[in-house]
């Protein structure tokens, strides 16, 4: 996939998802009991936090804009499986949101890529802040926050702790 086609897909499901949302809340079923406002303000609003920098092309607004994209994808797998009534309308939410969750993940890996953004094993082991574990069940998770007294290894502690027996 290049980026152009993640982005592309992100755009299409994003912004469908948007529509859909609205489409589905306003004219296809509105809440008998409710304003018919309440419900398409409550579901647009939180994509709209992230609009501005997927619109832009921002990888690190496409990669923390999948945290946003869950509520959707759970609310239209429990529609699918709840009610018989708005399955199909929540099939086209679920479609959205997939196309937009796997749109952003590829768009943030591979823009991140171009702009340079990829770090050295190193890198990365001097930002966990390395704590040796002290135990074997700490080196087997490392790299995960244990407890306080294993505290955290990075790889390279963990590959020497391995080769030296």
């Amino acid at each position: 996939m290049t980026t152009f086609q993640a982005r592309l897909l992100t755009l299409v499901g994003f912004l469908g998802l948007l529509a859909w949302v609205i489409i589905w809340h306003v004219w296809l079923s509105p809440h008998p009991e409710l304003n018919p406002w309440l419900l398409p303000v409550i579901w647009t609003v939180p994509l709209l936090f992230p609009l501005k920098g997927i619109v832009q092309g921002n990888p690190y607004t496409h990669a923390w804009g999948n945290f946003v994209l869950m509520p959707y994808f759970l609310h239209s797998l429990t529609l699918i499986t709840a009610d018989e009534g708005e399955r199909w309308l929540a099939v086209v939410e679920l479609v959205f949101t997939i196309l937009a969750f796997i749109g952003t993940i590829y768009y943030a890996r591979l823009r991140g890529r171009e702009l340079g953004v990829e770090h050295s094993q190193e890198e990365r082991d001097a930002a966990l802040g390395c704590r040796s574990p002290k135990t074997p069940l700490g080196a087997f998770f490392y790299g995960r926050w244990i407890s306080g007294k294993w505290g955290r290894a990075c790889h390279s502690c963990w590959v020497k702790r391995i080769r030296s027996g």
